[in-house]
């Protein structure tokens, strides 16, 4: 893909780091894949940071290779909840993958999920900027906010969503994933950031780009849609 397609991406305060949240919707669709290409197309240009803030499923610490007894992102939370989360705290509970290219990687297990709370991530988040240019964070599907009967009322995907500079929105171009990704689509716009459709595999991809189209201009919005080619999720 090419992020030129969205102007938004490129212009922003000076000395501030870009928050980009990678959504998508259940039934892994590619969400974790497509933050760990971004984020590394990034890495080769800039300071890069991706986070693992999917607190029901994780898998980036799998995906990379890296030990999955240490929770970087339970390490960065308490350091927010203790008052000691700095510069220093944050990159010694992340996992350095190259130069420019750091990890904070999600839960062990996501019976561990509560150990994320709202008021912590936010502060990791803000000192994520402060370190980073980019950040891309991979969010579980859940909006939870919206439902004040869930068990987690501000979930990290709540967290990351609203405070992103970006939305990277994930579509797997099967039926299923397409009724999903638009059924899901109204909360996401509701967030009011800038959002990118990318579609990741499946057969009906020139559908599901007139469908997202479609729904966005019902919204009031306009969503780019690109691809990036997966064969799995």
């Amino acid at each position: 893909w090419n992020l030129d397609m969205t102007p938004e991406f490129q212009q922003g305060e000076p000395h501030r780091g870009r928050l980009i949240a990678v959504w998508g919707p259940a039934g892994a669709p590619g969400r974790t894949t497509t933050a760990m290409v971004l984020s590394q197309a990034l890495a080769e240009v800039d300071r890069t940071a991706i986070i693992d803030a999917d607190i029901f499923a994780p898998s980036l610490a799998l995906k990379l290779g890296l030990a999955e007894d240490l929770s970087g992102i339970i390490l960065a939370c308490r350091h927010a909840e203790a008052g000691s989360l700095s510069s220093r705290t944050l990159l010694s509970s992340m996992s350095r993958l190259t130069e420019q290219y750091f990890a904070l990687t999600g839960l062990a297990s996501s019976r561990r999920r509560a150990e994320v709370r709202a008021s912590a991530l936010s502060r990791v988040l803000e000192q994520v900027r402060e370190e980073f240019t980019h950040a891309v964070i991979d969010v579980g599907a859940s909006f939870s906010a919206a439902d004040a009967s869930a068990p987690y009322p501000a979930s990290a995907a709540d967290v990351a969503l609203s405070e992103a500079d970006l939305i990277v929105a994930v579509c797997h171009a099967d039926p299923l994933g397409v009724a999903r990704f638009l059924g899901d689509l109204p909360d996401l716009v509701e967030c009011g950031h800038p959002i990118v459709a990318v579609i990741t595999g499946g057969t009906q991809r020139d559908q599901a780009r007139q469908l997202i189209r479609e729904s966005a201009s019902r919204a009031g919005v306009s969503i780019p849609v690109t691809e990036l080619g997966l064969n799995g999720a």
